[in-house]
């Protein structure tokens, strides 16, 4: 997929570390919310866009380096999961979720992290092992199961008052957004988590299609403390023209076009890189057989847009936030296109400058395209 910089991620420049941590949101609700979830893999490109990153001063090169005293990220009041959407009325949706050391690992390895500087993410015995911070993102197609799933049963979805049913296998992914609010645990193990979504709006976009925008929360159920925010748009293809309001415009952040990137990622996919990411949770067959890509136009099977939003958003945090998870404050790109297996992945990244608010974070804007393709 490629992904047009949309993106933001913020990396602390005071507390980059030779290991990075990552916390990464999630959206999803579950009737409708599921069919938006189970979207993720019609396209992969990603649109330009910006990510906050928190970067050492004295670092010039793309590669972080860890300070002499390490900074701990501060951490604000816990933010309270709400019950009601009070702007729209729509009630909360409550899913429970667990994962396994084993379940990161695997996420982490599907993504592109790799043993020679990424090997806390990649071996549970590391002294610094930690959960990649987007893993979030796959809970809502995997809830608590340890098995494979139905798919398409799963996201059947359920109609939202005053708003047309939609169809839930023709929705590809618009944008996703993911704040990091407390650092992930390695396990869920002993305690019970669970993704609280709500709808936060649906636009009519005319013949295109409609969008609907959904905000999900990743919560310890017990101590109701939220560990990552997600906010996510899904695309519902020529399914628009039922009179419902327009909705905002997207902001934009193109990047500079006045310098050479300050740093650039590739990735090589392979023939079984969606078969691999698949096995997190999200078994849309879109991304294993011919036969649905042949149907959406596709031509064959393309790969999850997730894989290629979590496999950008390693490509950043190991480029210029050290590998290490507290140095993501945020990140958001916006889909554009699809990738196929066998495609290379080309991510350039500018650094912004920022931390006017004194929270220490830089943005960084992005761009990740198929080499010799578009955006």
């Amino acid at each position: 997929m490629d992904i047009r910089s949309t993106s933001r991620q913020i990396i602390d420049p005071h507390k980059i570390r030779p290991f990075s941590r990552l916390a990464q949101g999630i959206w999803d609700l579950r009737a409708l919310l599921a069919a938006l979830h189970h979207a993720s893999g019609s396209l992969i490109s990603f649109e330009r866009g910006p990510c906050f990153v928190s970067l050492p001063p004295a670092v010039a090169v793309p590669v972080a380096v860890p300070v002499a005293v390490p900074v701990a990220v501060p951490v604000a009041v816990p933010v309270v999961a709400p019950e009601i959407n009070k702007d729209t009325g729509t009630g909360k949706i409550c899913v429970q979720v667990s994962w396994l050391k084993r379940d990161v690992l695997l996420f982490a390895n599907s993504i592109g992290c790799t043993a020679a500087d990424e090997l806390h993410f990649l071996y549970e015995l590391h002294p610094q092992f930690a959960a990649f911070p987007t893993y979030p993102i796959i809970l809502p197609f995997k809830h608590t199961d340890i098995e494979v799933t139905d798919f398409y049963a799963r996201s059947g979805a359920e109609p939202i008052p005053g708003v047309p049913k939609f169809d839930s296998k023709r929705v590809v992914d618009g944008q996703r957004k993911m704040e990091f609010l407390k650092p992930l645990p390695v396990t869920s193990h002993g305690r019970k988590f669970e993704i609280r979504s709500k709808v936060l709006g649906v636009y009519d976009k005319g013949k295109p299609g409609s969008v609907v925008e959904t905000e999900s929360l990743l919560v310890d159920a017990e101590t109701n403390e939220a560990y990552t925010r997600a906010v996510g748009s899904g695309f519902y293809i020529g399914q628009g023209g039922w009179g419902g309001p327009k909705g905002p415009k997207d902001p934009a952040y193109p990047p500079p076009t006045d310098r050479k990137p300050d740093a650039i990622s590739t990735l090589q996919t392979t023939l079984e890189t969606a078969h691999l990411y698949r096995l997190n949770g999200d078994y849309n067959p879109l991304h294993a057989t011919p036969e649905p890509g042949k149907a959406m136009g596709f031509g064959g099977p393309i790969i999850h847009g997730l894989f290629s939003w979590n496999s950008t958003a390693n490509a950043v945090l190991h480029s210029l936030g050290g590998s290490d998870p507290q140095n993501f404050r945020e990140f958001q790109a916006r889909f554009a296109s699809p990738v196929k297996p066998g495609d290379k992945l080309v991510t350039e990244m500018w650094r912004m400058g920022g931390g006017k608010d004194g929270s220490g974070f830089e943005e960084v804007r992005f761009t990740t395209k198929v080499e010799g393709g578009k955006l």
